[in-house]
């Protein structure tokens, strides 16, 4: 899920997407098949192949490992790593909060969380989905995913229920589970 250059949304491709291929005439060279199965196709699939991954690693920094950091997404939807930390810096030290965020940058089933949850806040943009019930469903999505039982207090509890975008509310379960994940470092330290 990248961001639109040109919108709000995430990108969705482009109709100005080309490749060009560049030929020598007179070799005396005659290609008669440049499908999947021959060598110019397959030449020509590796080739846009390696060219899109290290364009978007350029302009991005769309690489395998930042397409599954759970932070990156958020950060596509206005959510800042650092006001995640700063809802719920104490009774943590900072020097556990990076600890528990280089954790959660490599965690793969909060990425997939998180990605599903945004799915469904996009979704809402874009009117596919009833408001109402697409962020009942992202926040059920997280709660049950992210959280445990005893995680949130009262007044947690209460704070989340007024929260009423979706990336609102996941930001607050990013910071409850950076939290919980940095004061058990601090007790192992």
């Amino acid at each position: 899920m990248a961001k639109s250059l040109y919108s709000p949304r995430i990108a969705t491709g482009s109709g100005t997407d080309q490749v060009g291929v560049i030929v020598r005439t007179g070799s005396g060279r005659t290609v008669r098949d440049c499908g999947a199965g021959s060598d110019v196709g397959t030449a020509i699939s590796q080739c846009v192949r390696e060219s899109l991954f290290r364009t978007f690693d350029l302009q991005s920094g769309m690489t395998f490992r930042t397409q599954c950091d759970p932070f990156v997404m958020l950060s596509r939807f206005g959510i800042d790593i650092r006001h995640i930390r700063d809802e719920i810096r104490f009774p943590c030290t900072m020097d556990s909060l990076l600890q528990a965020e280089a954790e959660l940058h490599r965690d793969a089933r909060v990425a997939a969380c998180v990605s599903a949850v945004l799915q469904l806040a996009n979704d809402i943009r874009l009117g596919r989905t009833d408001r109402e019930k697409g962020v009942a469903a992202a926040k059920k999505l997280a709660d049950d995913i992210l959280l445990e039982p005893g995680d949130m207090g009262p007044v947690v509890r209460k704070i989340l229920s007024y929260e009423d975008t979706v990336e609102g509310y996941l930001s607050m379960v990013m910071a409850l589970l950076l939290q919980k994940r940095a004061l058990k470092i601090m007790e192992a330290a």
